[in-house]
């Protein structure tokens, strides 16, 4: 992109487009650093997003192992839309099936309400009958 005769050789400054400046630092942070540490569960769907975006396998494993590793009651819901809209498939389905194991739990949440109407009817769908 640099040395290719591309518009962005010759520009002084690159607009990176539909990223968060603070998931374009997470990026650079694990280029530099090879850490996504510390990144919470939120960030690390967009982080996944990005990753997903420039094809960098290794950063969405420790992605979908980050957030497995700080996926909760309180959070999954929200995780599970941020994922729906984002496009993350690998994501969304680790929390819809997390959503789905706890639904009784969450459902009595507060997290619930961060589900769109689509969405809560995917997860009620999934769940077993009876």
């Amino acid at each position: 992109m640099f040395t290719s005769g591309m518009r962005e050789s010759t520009e002084k400054e690159i607009t990176i487009e539909d990223t968060s400046y603070s998931t374009f630092v997470a990026l650079m942070e694990y280029l530099y650093c090879d850490n996504i540490e510390g990144l919470d569960p939120s960030m690390t769907v967009d982080l996944f997003g990005l990753a997903q975006f420039y094809n960098m396998s290794r950063l969405m494993e420790m992605c979908l192992g980050s957030i497995r590793r700080s996926i909760k009651a309180e959070n999954a819901a929200s995780l599970l839309q941020r994922s729906h809209d984002a496009h993350c498939e690998e994501v969304k389905e680790l929390a819809l099936e997390y959503v789905v194991s706890r639904f009784d739990e969450i459902s009595r949440s507060e997290g619930i309400k961060a589900l769109s109407h689509e969405l809560l009817l995917h997860v009620l769908s999934a769940r077993p009958l009876g």
